[in-house]
């Protein structure tokens, strides 16, 4: 039996975020499991830019931000094991248990406040109920991701993408610049179910086509998918659209199922409680609960959240398992209504700022954002439209290893196309350090090219 003040599960930004903050609170006996070879959950195989905006001002990538939480738990000694795979959580006379099965074997922690920070997982096409054969060509938008992103494999030529979620967005962006052709993005609602910046940058500046109130009503094809048919939401309409890829991003679902008590002093945060919008919600969602777990536990420092969440030992909080159910159910109705006002407005002529996620609609007047980047962003992109290029790099004598990389400036976005197609032919010698330079003056002058993760 080994004892621990607080078990944190998850090595993601928000189980990150949660051992940072208990640690500055002063409670230092904890530990964290992560079931990946490494820390930052999904956020090494993030490698576009868009993180970072409202948490720590700056424009970065998501290795740049995993990394930034990762130095913190280093350098404050936290213990952080990974490879480790959690398979219960119960309690026994008020007391918290945690087992948890590692490569040398299972052992058991008890623990004063244990935190579920796991995240969420894809819907598969077995939980969308779409008729067809079981086709090779079939992925989820994150599996995708990983492909193109982490083990320098294409996963098809010609796409379909089912759901407008914001990973499936990007992906439309990424799979272009990587030479494929998307033929167009499948929703079944009246508007995009992703950020609206993601909508600019992923589908309007490639002329990708999003079918909205549509679905896909079959999946055909001889081994591999040969194509995919569309219908209008009510299931008229329907018409054959070849293809020999089909990625589903049709909605993400919280990963809590490992719990099976709801003992006080248990507390769930990040997307394990409802799927967030930006990661920097995500980690600011692990220091609130670091907040009640310090209060739980009566140590000095720790502040209640201005009535928001009841901190004593015998009532539950907004993120303990309690109150799960209604506080997804609330988040949906806020993105609901959010996405039928943009719905409502989005036929006025309007240029949508990309700089942060609050993609502010600016007139011809330059007006209507709420800082004055707005403006200068909507002027630069009446005249001359810039862009971040993200993207990976092959790596001398690592066949399936890839290093991340992206532009130091916003270049021409005539010029992503051509930057991307550059970068399939750069090799480069390993080590590389997060922030080495790979290449000056690249694309355009004074605009530099430096990794964004690290291969030693």
């Amino acid at each position: 039996m080994i004892k621990k003040d607080v078990v944190i599960i998850g090595g993601g930004p928000a189980g990150l975020a949660v051992a940072d903050k208990l640690f500055d609170l002063g409670i230092k006996d904890i530990v964290l499991f992560e079931k990946e070879e490494y820390l930052g959950g999904v956020l090494p195989q993030c490698i576009h830019d868009g993180f970072g905006l409202t948490k720590f001002g700056r424009n970065i990538t998501g290795p740049e931000y995993a990394q930034l939480y990762i130095r913190r738990i280093l350098e404050k000694n936290i213990s952080a094991i990974c490879c480790a795979t959690v398979m219960d959580i119960y309690s026994d006379n008020h007391k918290k248990y945690v087992s948890v099965t590692l490569p040398e074997g299972e052992r058991l922690y008890e623990a004063k406040a244990v935190v579920l920070a796991t995240g969420c997982r894809e819907r598969g096409r077995g939980s969308l109920g779409i008729p067809g054969a079981r086709l090779a060509g079939i992925y989820t938008a994150g599996t995708a991701q990983a492909f193109i992103n982490l083990k320098n494999l294409m996963p098809g030529k010609r796409v379909v993408i089912l759901g407008s979620g914001d990973i499936g967005l990007i992906m439309a962006r990424r799979l272009t610049l990587e030479g494929s052709e998307v033929i167009c993005v499948v929703e079944k609602e009246p508007i995009h179910g992703g950020l609206k910046r993601n909508v600019v940058q992923c589908l309007d500046d490639f002329n990708i086509p999003l079918l909205t109130n549509s679905i896909i009503t079959n999946i055909y094809g001889n081994g591999r998918v040969e194509g995919v048919e569309i219908a209008a939401s009510d299931g008229s309409g329907r018409k054959n659209v070849s293809c020999d890829t089909l990625i589903l991003s049709a909605g993400l679902i919280p990963e809590n199922g490992v719990l099976s008590t709801t003992e006080p002093g248990i507390y769930v945060c990040g997307n394990a409680l409802y799927v967030h919008g930006l990661v920097d919600d995500v980690s600011s969602s692990g220091e609130e609960v670091a907040h009640a777990v310090a209060a739980f536990l009566d140590k000095k420092g720790a502040r209640p959240s201005g009535g928001k969440m009841a901190v004593d030992k015998e009532s539950s909080n907004r993120y303990s398992i309690a109150n799960i159910s209604e506080t997804r159910s609330r988040r949906q109705a806020e993105l609901r209504e959010k996405r039928l006002r943009e719905l409502e407005f989005g036929y006025i002529k309007t240029i949508t700022c990309i700089l942060c996620p609050n993609s502010c609609e600016i007139d011809e007047e330059l007006k209507g954002g709420k800082c004055e980047k707005g403006a200068e962003y909507a002027k630069a992109e009446m005249t001359k439209p810039t862009r971040v290029l993200t993207s990976s790099v092959k790596a001398a004598g690592r066949a399936s290893q890839l290093v991340s990389v992206r532009t130091t400036k916003p270049i021409s976005k005539e010029k992503l196309k051509e930057g991307a197609r550059s970068l399939r032919e750069l090799v480069v010698s390993p080590p590389i350090y997060q922030g080495d330079l790979i290449c000056k003056d690249f694309i355009e002058n004074g605009v530099d090219l430096i990794a964004t993760s690290e291969l030693l």
